[in-house]
């Protein structure tokens, strides 16, 4: 974890945007409006293994192993097995620690929105247990009369007094497979155990101390070919935009997301680890990450205080984003790590709070080790 000594050797730029950060968390806890925080979230907010696309899986032999990719079957399976053991994975081991410090700020109810473009479960697995009451809703879309898809979608009346979690590329959390001619879309659940690992090996070589066979060798070889209720169903699978679904099937979501940004309930906003790449000369590129328009909007037509912080390894590709560009010209963007950044915001967040710095570091202390330990010992993770 990184220290207050690191903070301070980055020079007094950072710490200026510490301070303005905690100072707007201030005025959200102690304001008579009800103005939140609203967090994007991207990849970079922690190293969880990385989460590849349908291609780069395909083309990596150390990702496909000896499954072979001979037919659109076999592409299938090998696709399946990486998703399944980041969905087991993220949803069962202990968060790295900037969910630590996002946990305290929900605590705290400074949150009233995460808006994520990552696919884990980390966020899912956080709040479906709920350990303090952060009562929350995914992807508030739906009308009272639309169908949920298995809880991927929620009711957009009832977001009242809840954290609203937006997944707006998707969730490994669910898969979905389409039906001719209608070309509808069906979404489902998938189970907490992991799904299409037949044998024990691929288990023990992933770390997965549980799996399910019961589906039997079609559902597993042949990668989950959808029953046969019709013969022009297609292959499922996890519903995540880099797998062979479009963005398209997503805009329902990015609209709301978009929309919950740009809301006058919007008191400041964080983007952490999500580097905003766009293309402003092709609105339409497909690689055009949706938020950032909005983001920019917020930030400098509206001048609610936006800030960026993105870790050392996305240095180079965000130094090329027309977000971070944008953002670094009006002195709202940091390269560093972002852990040991969010800890030192909660303690200036708590000294001023407090109007005690013994007594706001003696709570963070507190809390870090409180939940270091909650995380280790597995109370957090129990149904």
């Amino acid at each position: 974890m990184s220290t207050l000594v690191d903070l301070f050797l980055l020079g007094d730029s950072t710490l200026v945007l510490v301070d303005e950060i905690a100072t707007h968390l201030v005025d959200v806890k102690r304001g008579a409006r009800p103005a939140k925080v609203k967090l994007i979230v991207g990849d970079g907010i922690a190293p969880i293994s990385g989460i590849y696309s349908r291609e780069k899986i395909l083309t990596d032999r150390n990702l496909i192993g000896t499954l072979g990719v001979a037919d659109q079957r076999e592409q299938d399976r090998a696709c399946w097995i990486q998703y399944e053991r980041y969905r087991y994975t993220t949803d069962n081991e202990v968060p790295a620690g900037p969910y630590y410090a996002l946990w305290r700020m929900l605590e705290e109810g400074l949150v009233n929105a995460i808006i994520t473009t990552n696919y884990d479960q980390h966020f899912n697995s956080m709040l479906s247990r709920d350990p303090v009451g952060v009562g929350y809703v995914l992807n508030p879309v739906n009308g009272s009369t639309d169908y949920d898809h298995e809880g991927f979608y929620s009711d957009k009346t009832a977001t009242s007094n809840k954290l609203r979690l937006w997944k707006i590329h998707g969730s490994l959390s669910h898969a979905a497979f389409f039906e001719d001619p209608l070309n509808e879309l069906h979404i489902f659940r998938l189970p907490r155990f992991v799904v299409g690992f037949p044998e024990e090996d691929p288990c023990n070589s992933y770390g997965i101390t549980s799996y399910h066979d019961h589906m039997g060798p079609e559902y597993t070889k042949y990668r989950l070919r959808v029953p046969q209720s019709r013969d022009n169903c297609k292959y499922m699978r996890h519903f995540i935009d880099i797998n062979g679904f479009q963005r398209s099937h997503f805009q329902n979501l990015i609209d709301g997301a978009i929309a919950d940004l740009t809301d006058p309930d919007t008191a400041i906003i964080l983007v952490l680890g999500f580097v905003g790449s766009y293309n402003t000369s092709n609105i339409s590129d497909p690689y055009n990450e949706e938020l950032v328009p909005p983001i920019l909007d917020m930030a400098k037509t509206k001048n609610i205080p936006t800030y960026q912080i993105v870790n050392p390894a996305q240095r180079k590709k965000a130094e090329t984003a027309y977000l971070y560009k944008e953002l670094e010209m009006i002195k709202r963007t940091s390269c560093f790590d972002i852990n040991g950044f969010l800890n030192q915001i909660l303690l200036t967040y708590l000294e001023k709070l407090c109007g005690d710095k013994n007594g706001a570091v003696g709570s963070f202390t507190d809390w870090s080790r409180y939940y270091r330990d909650k995380w280790k010992s597995g109370d957090l993770f129990k149904l």
